[in-house]
């Protein structure tokens, strides 16, 4: 059971994660797919909006908002601090990990923040 609007909903869960970002304006859920080479590790590959530039993104839980991870950070804008977690980024070679906190209500500005180097033209997330 969980609870949606103050509603309980008896509704199965996927358990599947999404990518939702500032590239579409967090309008979209973009599925993360398993990798065949790294299981249980799975990725979401999608296009920036310019480089070079930024883009923010959060992963959820069967596109529910109040299932979603966050960077372990200690302003919770950057993705930097300490923590355990999981989770990591990888735009188009240039790639960190970074720790994760969730799934839950993710704080404000609770959010991966990537710097997109000239000539990329793709963010892709890796997610173990």
């Amino acid at each position: 059971l969980r609870s949606e609007g103050g509603l309980v909903s008896s509704e199965k869960t996927s358990g599947l994660f999404f990518l939702m970002g500032t590239w579409d304006q967090w309008e979209s859920f973009t599925p993360l797919l398993p990798e065949a080479t790294r299981c249980p590790s799975c990725r979401a590959r999608v296009q920036v909006r310019r480089a070079p530039g930024v883009e923010e993104f959060q992963i959820a839980i069967d596109r529910d908002l109040c299932q979603r991870f966050w960077p372990c950070a200690g302003d919770g804008t950057d993705g930097t601090g300490d923590g355990d977690g999981r989770g990591s980024f990888l735009a188009d070679g240039v790639g960190a990990s970074e720790p994760a906190l969730g799934p839950g209500n993710a704080p404000r500005g609770g959010r991966w923040r990537v710097e997109v180097p000239a000539g990329c033209r793709w963010l892709e997330v890796h997610w173990a």
